[in-house]
């Protein structure tokens, strides 16, 4: 099945809402060692490069690699407001 949610997360991470929740994670981060724990270096140098150059999306890599292809996601086409 196409999983609507997890696409939109992972496209629209570093926007307002993945942000939010990213500075969340410092905030509740016991110390250097809970924070990198918990936000791989990847993740932390995606959102510095957002802060730093305006937020991007990343439906470039998304579409090359996306499992949810023609077979599953003719519902969501038919249903878009279904899967909000």
């Amino acid at each position: 099945d196409f999983d609507f949610v997890a696409c939109s997360v992972h496209n629209y991470r570093e926007f307002m809402g993945g942000f939010t929740d990213w500075a969340q994670t410092i905030a509740d981060s016991a110390d250097a060692a809970d924070f990198r724990s918990r936000v791989s270096d990847s993740e932390n140098a995606s959102m510095w490069q957002s802060l730093s150059f305006k937020a991007n999306y990343k439906a470039a890599y998304c579409l090359a690699v996306c499992p949810a292809g023609e077979e599953v996601i003719e519902p969501y086409l038919d249903d878009r407001k279904g899967f909000m």
